[in-house]
């Protein structure tokens, strides 16, 4: 329902003169997968913060490096506590608790950035379901491989609602910076 109000929102906006609100996209449904730490993750931890979600996998030598330094970029950027960060790995297989732990220590993320897996089907799910961001399979089992997933990081405000869908490029990264105050400051 959320999806098909947005552009009556965003009408509404512009046609009144005021400032341009984000879109509200979709709710984002519970969901619990398993942290860095090993130990279950609810959605429902995030309730009150606004957060930025990013899909990644820990032996993808493309797109996820570029991907996870502009998640850090911004999250030295952005430092108010309000803020959280959760990358979930597209490749829960090889992407276990430990090795997600050791690949976040190479970002220097803090308690406001959490890295997620879990049960391949769940973790599929989430992200396809959920978060409706496509994902793939691997393309191969032997050797380096490839995931096909969706590249852009996603906003989600203190509600729960995803408010926007940003390219890691500067403009993009940029945008999304500006939208998380304007969250913070709104609400």
């Amino acid at each position: 329902m959320l999806r098909t109000l947005a552009p009556l929102l965003l009408l509404a906006s512009v046609g009144c003169g005021g400032a341009e609100e984000l879109p509200e996209i979709l709710v984002v449904r519970d969901f619990t997968l398993t942290s860095h730490r090993g130990e279950p993750f609810a959605e429902r931890s995030l309730e009150g913060h606004v957060w930025v979600a990013s899909f990644v996998f820990t032996s993808c030598r493309d797109v996820c490096p570029l991907i996870t330094n502009q998640v850090a970029n911004l999250h030295r950027r952005v430092t108010d506590d309000r803020v959280r960060f959760v990358s979930i790995s597209v490749d829960p297989r090889v992407d276990t608790p430990e090795v997600l732990a050791a690949y976040r220590a190479r970002y220097r993320a803090d308690d406001r950035w959490v890295f997620l897996t879990g049960d391949p089907a769940e973790v599929r799910r989430v992200v396809t379901e959920i978060f409706r961001v496509s994902m793939g399979e691997p393309s191969s089992a032997e050797g380096p491989y490839d995931i096909a997933h969706g590249e852009q990081l996603l906003l989600v405000d203190r509600r729960g609602v995803l408010r926007g869908q940003y390219p890691t490029d500067r403009a993009g990264m940029d945008r999304l910076a500006r939208d998380i105050d304007r969250l913070l400051t709104a609400e």
